[in-house]
Order: structure tokens, then sequence, then C-alpha cells
């Protein structure tokens, strides 16, 4: 039984952790535990998929740069929305409720 209590904060933490160990918000990610989420809702994604504008961003993905992403999307995200600060250095991005909608972006200090 102990051996159980001590699993279960590290896989309730991961739903809410970059592989780095960067925290993302808890409401950019997906409600722990819905079962129309798909684990990966918080990712990071490459660098050449984000370009940095006078307005704000430009966020391009394709499958395969982001676990939920099975087909290209592009977003933007202005200077006046909620970015959120990248401690480690790259991009992530947050899908919810779908993969067509992007709830938060994570930018590196250097854009931030």
């Amino acid at each position: 039984m102990v051996g159980l209590l001590a699993v279960l904060p590290s896989q309730q933490a991961c739903a809410h952790e970059a592989p780095s160990g960067m925290r993302y918000n808890g409401w950019c990610c997906s409600p722990a535990g819905d079962p129309d989420i798909a684990t990966g809702d918080c990712a990071p994604i490459p660098d050449r998929a984000v370009r940095t504008t006078a307005q704000g961003y430009v966020i391009t993905v394709r499958p395969g740069d982001h676990p939920l992403v099975t087909r290209p999307h592009q977003w933007t995200k202005s200077t006046k929305d909620v970015i959120h600060r990248s401690t480690d250095g790259r991009y992530h991005i947050c899908l919810y409720p779908t993969e067509d909608d992007l709830r938060c972006l994570y930018v590196p200090d250097l854009d931030y």
C-alpha cells in the first residue's frame, strides 16, 4: 500500500509538468482524469514552430510537433494575450479541449 501512495503523486504531477520538470499552470491543462483528453495536452514544441512578430507570436505546428497534433495548425497570440514564461528555454503549448484550441503558450526567457 505504501508503494502505491508513492507512485500516485508523481503520476498526477506529470499531467502538469514538462519533461524538463517545468510546471504548467493548472488552468492550461486538461482536468486530471478527463477521459476525453489523451495525455500530453501540454508539451514542448520545436523552436521552428514559433515566429515572433511585432504583434506577438505565430505558432505553426505539424503532426509530430506535439503529442496531440494530427494535422497542421496555425494560431496567433497577441502581445496583449496572456503569455506564460518557460523556465527551460523551450517553447511549449497547451491544447485544450481539442487539438484545435491553443489554450496556453509558454515562451523562453529570451522572448518573455
